[in-house]
């Protein structure tokens, strides 16, 4: 049996479209956080108010790279060569830029307790840490909230 190859000329596209932007152009880009007021676009029913498995606070995106496990994701360049990281960026880069929204990255302590890790969102992080934006919002685990505030307040940032 013969699979066909899934047609990746949507996603070069994009990523050819943001890689061919310059940084300032980027940092031009919107975000959108479904959040707030807009709390109502969230895609992950599981950060809604309702759920109580989350708490929604803005951090600094500095005190989260000093803080957080990115594990393979090379935070040293937005777009680093690697096909599935760059269509991730591009793929948030481009939701923002058509004012649809992203769901806040979510996150809890390792299971040492004495680091950061995300659930999910490591991208739109990285993102918001070197497009230079001044806060973000995170979905901290309800159960690890007390002690994620305090490494961030010890990082720096209060929230």
């Amino acid at each position: 049996m013969e699979f066909e190859k899934a047609d990746n000329t949507i996603h070069d596209d994009l990523i050819v479209k943001y890689t061919g932007k310059s940084i300032e152009e980027l940092k031009s880009i919107i975000p959108k956080w479904a959040w707030g007021r807009n709390k109502s676009k969230l895609l992950d029913i599981s950060q809604s108010v309702k759920e109580g498995r989350y708490a929604v606070k803005l951090v600094a995106p500095l005190s989260l790279m000093k803080l957080a496990d990115f594990y393979e994701v090379d935070c040293s360049s937005l777009f680093t060569g690697e096909k599935l990281n760059d269509f991730r960026i591009a793929r948030i880069l481009d939701r923002w830029e058509n004012k649809q929204f992203v769901d806040p990255p979510s996150i809890n302590l390792s299971n040492n307790r004495k680091q950061i890790v995300f659930q999910d969102g490591r991208h739109r992080a990285k993102i918001s840490f070197l497009l230079e934006y001044k806060e973000i919002p995170l979905a901290i685990d309800i159960d690890d909230l007390q002690e994620i505030v305090v490494l961030f307040k010890l990082a720096g940032t209060i929230i």
